[in-house]
């Protein structure tokens, strides 16, 4: 996504899974994932009833970011895109949960 992508101007985004215990992002697990540690307009939101927070961030090689991050079934997942896909990265939709995987697929729109 990084490279290629921003030089074709291909639109592109970035899914990141962890295990997680609990249900809140302290600031160092903020930091850890975050590097640049910039979190612009957060606010709280829900996707599909599942609690969640977007906000714009930054990345080095992408520039600025739109993220929104949620946990679900002890994984956090942090969702980032180019900050000029943010209406398209607020379409995302959950079609199907798999649990024997704890995989998500997403729909758009």
């Amino acid at each position: 996504m990084y490279s290629e992508q921003r030089v074709n101007r291909l639109p592109g985004f970035q899914i990141y899974v962890a295990p997680i215990k609990g249900t809140q992002i302290t600031p160092e697990r903020f930091n850890m994932d975050e590097p640049s540690g910039v979190k612009q307009e957060s606010h709280d939101t829900v996707i599909n009833g599942v609690p969640a927070t977007t906000f714009f961030g930054f990345d080095a090689r992408m520039g600025k970011t739109s993220e929104v991050w949620f946990f679900k079934d002890h994984f956090l997942y942090e969702i980032s895109t180019y900050k000029e896909l943010e209406p398209w990265l607020n379409q995302w939709r959950f079609t199907k949960y798999y649990r024997s995987g704890s995989y998500f697929q997403f729909s758009i729109g």
